[in-house]
């Protein structure tokens, strides 16, 4: 993913973040996401925290910069939702590209690539599973002192965002209440 956002850089003449930024952020009306920057001052930005011999500590400092095309990235719940309304409602891509994107990627055997025993299945960038006969498009992240879930539903036009500023939190046990919460599925 580094040497995608090198070549969206070469061949859009601009920063990989100003490309982000106005291409897709703005776009979807996130005002609060951005490269990540480890010495600028940015509002609402929480301490990281992991568990260390049993006890809460602050997570290390770690610089990721150079992560720019694959990670990296400081947002907050509400942009990641607006991220999940412009997905469902195509407004950063057309529907080609959105269908490609969310179309699993097939290994040389021809067959799907899929983790587990095809619970679920890579996309460009994304994975995707099934869900009720439905299916799911979801993207994780961590960095020291993070988590991350982000789920998009298409056919309900629901999407989800949990963060934790405490590494190796365990999202999934609010991710399906809060599912089960809003569908009554």
């Amino acid at each position: 993913y580094n040497l995608l956002a090198a070549a969206v850089e070469n061949i859009s003449g601009v920063s990989f973040d100003r490309y982000l930024r106005d291409n897709l952020w703005l776009p979807a009306g996130m005002k609060e996401t951005r490269i990540d920057d480890v010495r600028g001052l940015i509002p609402k930005r929480v301490r990281g925290y992991d568990l260390a011999d049993g006890e809460l500590k602050n997570a290390p400092f770690i610089d990721v910069s150079s992560r720019i095309g694959a990670g990296g990235v400081t947002s907050t719940v509400p942009d990641l939702l607006r991220w999940g309304r412009a997905i469902i409602d195509g407004k950063v891509l057309a529907p080609k590209w959105q269908d490609e994107m969310f179309k699993p990627v097939t290994i040389r055997a021809g067959r799907w690539s899929g983790i587990g025993d095809a619970d679920e299945y890579y996309t460009l960038g994304w994975m995707i599973r099934p869900v009720n006969g439905n299916y799911v498009v979801n993207h994780g992240g961590s960095q020291k002192g993070t988590e991350a879930a982000f789920l998009v539903f298409p056919e309900k036009r629901l999407a989800i965002s949990i963060l934790s500023n405490l590494e190796f939190s365990n999202l999934d046990t609010y991710v399906r209440p809060l599912f089960e919460a809003i569908t009554e599925e």
